[in-house]
């Protein structure tokens, strides 16, 4: 059980360390195309990103994705790479104004999620 454990505990910290080389490598990406501009805008539909945006983040994490939910994402992904310039994911990116709003539950799978916003976008061909 010791082994198990400590087994466990290097896959979490190998895990977390993947974790954070792909925050860097993503910000760094985000500092070559000139995306982290910092377009500030105004909180509602001004503030948003393109289900283009959202793929590519779900593309560039895919690995340490597996099924979280946007909890996860929120904690894990979102916040590790505002928190430094304290502004809002699509400031960080690179504001749009949207059609569509989607409301969805934080609870599924992020991949899902994705797919469904994805899927809607190709549809009403935005």
């Amino acid at each position: 059980k010791i082994i198990e454990s400590v087994e466990h505990l290097a896959s979490l910290h190998a895990d977390r360390v993947k974790r954070q080389l792909l925050l860097i490598s993503f910000s760094q990406l985000l500092q070559r195309t000139g995306s982290d501009a910092l377009e500030t805008c105004r909180p509602g539909a001004e503030r948003s990103i393109s289900a283009e945006q959202l793929d590519e983040l779900q593309s560039f994490f895919a690995s340490v994705l597996d099924n979280r939910d946007m909890y996860w994402v929120c904690d894990e992904i979102v916040k590790p790479l505002t928190q430094k310039k304290q502004v809002s994911y699509a400031e960080l990116v690179g504001c749009g104004m949207v059609r569509w709003f989607i409301s969805h539950w934080w609870g599924m799978h992020f991949s899902l999620t994705v797919k469904s916003i994805l899927n809607h976008a190709k549809q009403t061909g935005e």
